[in-house]
């Protein structure tokens, strides 16, 4: 697992595609950096190992992928996934799914559009699963959220 660093929001910008998903809006920037070269882009910081390796989350200001999980060491960026903002056209309903780049078919979906941090956790832990973890993991957290799993 990863050892937080503190407890940061999802995000903190108020415009940002990731917070108004998620409900969380601060006008503080409490542990969100602006990277300059990537236009309505910023990046978080989820979690950091004792080895040096950082999992940094990119928020994304467009529709459809609202961010990219990633693990940072020294100058090698490696996506470990990415989550998608996906909305029913019929009824509006918002939901997520965060898709593993660890693993092929590795995905999990939740009927919200408000816990896209657990997505971004779930995605981080897939470095250190196996698949068959990543999808128990995924049925795990659907079910924290009150979801209820078919397995």
């Amino acid at each position: 697992m990863c050892n937080p660093l503190s407890p940061l929001p999802i995000c903190c910008c108020k415009d940002c595609p990731a917070s108004t998903a998620t409900g969380a809006a601060s006008s503080a920037n409490v542990g969100v950096s602006q990277k300059p070269d990537v236009k309505n882009t910023h990046v978080q910081i989820l979690c950091a190992d004792p080895d040096g390796k950082v999992v940094e989350v990119s928020h994304l200001a467009a529709s459809g992928t609202i961010a990219h999980v990633n693990l940072k060491c020294q100058s090698k960026l490696d996506r470990l996934g990415a989550v998608t903002l996906l909305v029913d056209q019929k009824s509006g309903q918002k939901s997520l799914r965060a898709s593993c780049s660890v693993h092929s078919k590795c995905v999990c979906w939740i009927s919200n559009a408000r816990d896209a941090d657990l997505l971004f956790d779930w995605l981080a832990e897939g470095r250190r699963n196996s698949k068959d973890n990543h999808l128990n993991l995924a049925i795990e957290l659907k079910r924290s959220i009150g979801m209820k799993v078919k397995k």
